[in-house]
């Protein structure tokens, strides 16, 4: 959630409706409630953790449409080219780390490959922030 709630607000962060402490209270209590209770519901019906992704981008996306003053088309791409990139993120670690988890019969990565994951997005996220500041000279 991080990477794409970094990637979602660079481009419009100059266009806040709200103050930065509500916004980060209102995405933490988010989060907290999209990893708590899709952990229960997947635990509960054993499903898998992409299903209830889908569930949540919904809830994620109002809370961003809220938070700020431009047009729905462009919240909409910015939100959704963040949704985007994460998942190329998500894709190119999997191919990273295929000897890792050749072995690995669980539903979830090991502890290596999720922190690759993280660093990869981390890294795309960072050339996102030198794009935008090359744009606004």
């Amino acid at each position: 959630f991080v990477p794409a709630g970094i990637m979602a607000v660079i481009p419009v962060r100059n266009f806040q409706r709200v103050k930065t402490s509500y916004m980060i209270i209102l995405f933490t209590v988010l989060m907290i409630m999209a990893v708590f209770g899709g952990a229960a519901v997947c635990s509960i019906y054993d499903l898998s953790t992409n299903i209830i992704l889908l569930f949540f981008l919904p809830i994620f996306f109002l809370a961003y449409h809220f938070c700020y003053d431009l047009s729905l088309s462009k919240k909409l791409l910015c939100f959704l080219n963040a949704s985007m990139l994460c998942g190329f993120c998500s894709m190119y670690s999997v191919f990273v780390t295929a000897p890792l988890e050749i072995g690995n019969n669980d539903n979830v990565y090991r502890i290596s490959s999720g922190l690759i994951y993280l660093g990869i997005a981390f890294r795309v996220s960072d050339d996102c922030s030198y794009i935008e500041d090359y744009q606004d000279n």
